[in-house]
């Protein structure tokens, strides 16, 4: 699913395993789903970096610390973009 890293037959084992029942009915909002936890969880990895970097006190590693939140947050908007094709 775009977006989510993760396939539709990875949605449906995750929410087999949670007990729901995958139907046409229900495959939108999990797909839906899956974006919506994949964007929070991105988000929590960006501040969890954004942390990092600012203790960090080398020019070098706050530039490595910016550069992995950088494409933490393209592969987002990549994600947003494939979604509105």
């Amino acid at each position: 699913v775009q977006g989510s890293g993760m396939t539709r037959d990875d949605i449906i084992k995750l929410a087999s395993d949670a007990g729901i029942i995958p139907s046409p009915s229900t495959q939108s909002f999990l797909e839906r789903f899956a974006q919506l936890v994949a964007e929070h969880e991105r988000e929590e990895l960006c501040k969890y970096f954004q942390e990092l970097e600012d203790k960090a006190t080398s020019v070098r590693d706050k530039m490595y610390l910016s550069g992995v939140q950088f494409v933490i947050r393209a592969r987002g908007q990549q994600s947003e973009g494939e979604q509105h094709e």
